[in-house]
């Protein structure tokens, strides 16, 4: 057994502790230090997305309601998304962040952070993750499709945010060399970075 699959053990056994389920597999990104909208429209069109004259040739439909969104919703899901790292309006206008189709889609200027800002987001994913399951409880009568792109790792050469007991903590977090752009530390935080998102 690989070391992801007794990884991915681990996390269920904790999930199932505390009555969630989990479903997980490897997937191959089409790109690679950049252009991470081309990795979301793959997911969610289901579609070889690698380049832009391939996100560009998309059909406007499938950036307004995506192949994944519009097939849970027709099963009854409700749709909610979570980009904190867009400083813009998701589908207004920017061809590289399309709605697609979700329900609700939080953004960083929904999300009141206070802290100090700890990576290209400035929003650490314990504070955007809190505020929304403390703001947006789970539907009581029909399952949920929660889209979140995470920030800690979306620039892993800086420092991962510390965690604490309480997400609200964050909103006095100060600024740590940890956090910032540190070369020295480049390999250490990479590798937090990602171990944190398991």
């Amino acid at each position: 057994k690989g070391r992801y699959a007794t990884h991915m053990e681990k996390i269920e056994g904790d999930l199932s502790r505390s009555g969630w389920t989990m479903r997980t597999q490897i997937s191959q990104a089409p790109v690679f230090g950049g252009g991470s909208w081309l990795s979301l429209a793959t997911m969610h069109n289901g579609t070889w997305i690698p380049n832009q004259e391939s996100f560009d040739s998309l059909e406007p439909e499938t950036k307004t309601k995506s192949r994944m969104v519009g097939l849970l919703e027709s099963w009854g899901y409700e749709t909610l998304g979570l980009m904190p790292g867009n400083r813009h309006e998701v589908g207004a206008g920017d061809q590289k962040t399309p709605a697609y189709g979700y329900q609700e889609m939080l953004e960083w200027k929904d999300i009141p952070y206070q802290g100090s800002p700890t990576n290209y987001a400035w929003i650490p994913d314990q504070y955007s993750l809190g505020w929304t399951f403390a703001n947006k409880p789970l539907p009581t009568d029909r399952p949920r499709l929660f889209f979140f792109m995470s920030t800690n790792s979306h620039t892993p050469w800086k420092g991962v945010p510390p965690l604490t007991k309480d997400w609200r903590e964050l909103d006095s977090l100060k600024p740590e060399a940890d956090t910032q752009s540190n070369w020295s530390r480049f390999t250490a935080n990479f590798t937090s970075a990602l171990s944190s998102q398991a």
